[in-house]
């Protein structure tokens, strides 16, 4: 190494680079890193690297020319590859030379090392681009012949070097806008610390310029010097530079919901793009990423979108602003939370079930086992955030003493209701969602025969509860003002109009119920009372105001 480095430091003074106050050496894990000769003052210029040292994308592209129609960072990787292959015939030896042998992001983990990302987005991830860059290095070789000798590990090195290395190429030109990437040596020597204070300084222009690092803080003589990457989180990280932080303030989750089997998607899909509900990725409208101490108000309207209802799906077809989105009604806000809370629980526990052997680990595997705790430690935050929005969303519910004046109870239906209805005070205490909805224990409670016939009229209530629900929603609904959901009854009286199919369906239902229940208990299931239209009323209830798992009306 002393030889490299005593090359690399000739061949950088050689060709105009300066630096001062500068010691290369290894740190404590044996990465290779900067420490400070002697104290460093805020504002202080350390380096200045030539831009005719630096490995751009242009570069590559003189000593390969027959690769326009591929990406300038695969362009660049099979460049350093080859450079790499020449060995001291390349002029960039004395920098390459400096370089890890190999740089272990998650595209070199093997199977061995893979099972610590064990189901992780990042074990998915890690598979899908590798796949990926090792289809583009065959086509790679396939139009570059003086390529061909380049294997595989070869240009993996060069592709890692690169991801783990790069500056964007726009400080060497501020007038550039696209993906180019650009290695500056001695430069690139800092290692990673988020919210470390630095400038880098242009100077001069494209052909004959420079670049400088300026510290922003005071350094004290052996410490360290860092660059800054930005805010990255641990999956960013060990993807694309080998390494991760406890405690990553950065760490997010990615989640997406599945919509692959909603017979509504297309619907859905239509909503979110009209109203441009937002989320993180252009050409994926249903990632998002969910960081521990917040969760994107876009996140909150997609999934209010997931849970629609084919009522509320009618109502907000046409939804083309995204801040109607906010609020929708508390049977889709509570579906809402409730979803989410699966979705994260089931994150959770793919997340926990993990047994492997966590003694005499390698240091990559180390960093596997730092951003699974990270995961972890985002998700149960998210989910304490549930939580709580699902707590107050049931308080806000407590105070409300009946439904919104127009059916069906949304916001789009009912603007300014529900604005005005959600400044109003909470409830203090600790509200249950049994509290404040219809349950099917609810009103076999207030019905005491009416109970005791269900009972002996169906073997096993859970198996047909959708049945029973309806019957005992018509059953409530008879009592006129006595009931205490009067007024939800009253207004839920238009019903949806089903199609033929769903009415003979209905009444397949119906005809297998009555007459034979009211023979049975003729004051109880009064033909008067159970109708067929009032079948058709309770399977609307049971369609647009309900919540599953558990099932229960949401009547406000």
């Amino acid at each position: 190494m002393s030889a490299h480095l005593d090359q690399y430091i000739h061949w950088l003074k050689e060709n105009g680079a300066t630096y001062e106050k500068l010691d290369f050496k290894a740190d404590a894990e044996g990465i290779g890193s900067v420490y400070a000769t002697t104290k460093v003052n805020n504002g202080e210029c350390l380096a200045t690297l030539p831009f005719r040292l630096a490995i751009t994308e242009k570069v590559a592209r003189n000593a390969l020319p027959t690769l326009n129609q591929h990406s300038s960072r695969n362009v660049v990787a099979l460049f350093l590859a080859q450079q790499k292959k020449l060995a001291d015939k390349s002029f960039y030896a004395p920098y390459l030379n400096m370089l890890p042998e190999k740089i272990m992001t998650g595209l070199c983990f093997e199977e061995n090392d893979m099972r610590y990302l064990e189901n992780t987005n990042l074990f998915l991830a890690i598979e899908g681009r590798k796949q990926n860059v090792f289809n583009d290095f065959q086509r790679l070789i396939g139009d570059s012949p003086e390529s061909k000798d380049v294997t595989w590990a070869e240009f993996l090195w060069g592709y890692t070097v690169l991801s783990s290395r790069s500056f964007p190429y726009s400080l060497i030109d501020p007038g550039y806008d696209g993906p180019s990437e650009v290695l500056f040596p001695l430069l690139d020597a800092l290692n990673h610390k988020p919210n470390t204070q630095i400038t880098w300084m242009r100077n001069g222009d494209v052909e004959n310029g420079s670049l400088s690092f300026v510290i922003g803080h005071d350094v004290a003589p052996g410490e360290q010097l860092f660059n800054n990457y930005g805010p990255k989180s641990n999956e960013e990280l060990l993807l694309g530079y080998g390494f991760c932080f406890e405690d990553n303030e950065y760490d997010h989750v990615a989640l997406k919901p599945n919509i692959s089997m909603d017979p509504n998607a297309q619907a859905k899909m239509d909503i979110i793009r009209q109203a441009n509900v937002a989320s993180f990725s252009e050409d994926d409208p249903l990632l998002n990423y969910i960081h521990q101490n917040s969760i994107p108000a876009s996140f909150y309207k997609l999934m209010r979108i997931m849970v629609m209802n084919e009522l509320e799906l009618s109502c907000y077809q046409n939804c083309t602003d995204a801040a109607q989105l906010d609020f929708v009604g508390y049977r889709n806000e509570i579906a809402m939370l409730n979803t989410i809370n699966a979705l994260l629980q089931t994150r959770l526990r793919a997340i926990r079930n993990f047994t492997i052997d966590c003694k005499n680990i390698t240091q990559w595997q180390r960093y596997a086992l730092m951003y699974r705790k990270g995961q972890e430690a985002v998700l149960t935050s998210v989910l304490a955030k549930i939580d709580e929005e699902k707590s107050s969303v049931l308080r806000r519910m407590a105070v409300v003493s009946e439904p919104a004046p127009a059916a069906p109870f949304l916001d789009i239906v009912n603007p300014g209701y529900f604005m005005h209805e959600t400044k109003q005070a909470e409830s203090n205490t600790v509200v249950m969602l049994d509290s404040v909805v219809i349950t099917l224990n609810h009103l076999l409670q207030r019905n005491p025969q009416f109970k005791m016939a269900i009972g002996q009229l169906f073997e096993d209530i859970e198996e047909e509860r959708d049945v029973v629900m309806m019957l005992a929603l018509i059953q409530e609904r008879s009592k006129g003002e006595n009931s205490k959901w009067h007024t939800f009854f009253n207004r839920t009286e238009n019903i949806t109009k089903p199609d033929t199919e769903a009415v003979e369906d209905l009444q397949e239902l119906y005809d297998s119920l009555f007459p034979a229940f009211t023979d049975a208990f003729p004051d109880i299931f009064r033909d008067a009372i159970f109708s067929f239209d009032a079948l058709l009323w309770a399977e609307d209830i049971l369609n647009n105001y309900s919540l599953h798992n558990p099932m229960v009306i949401v009547p406000i």
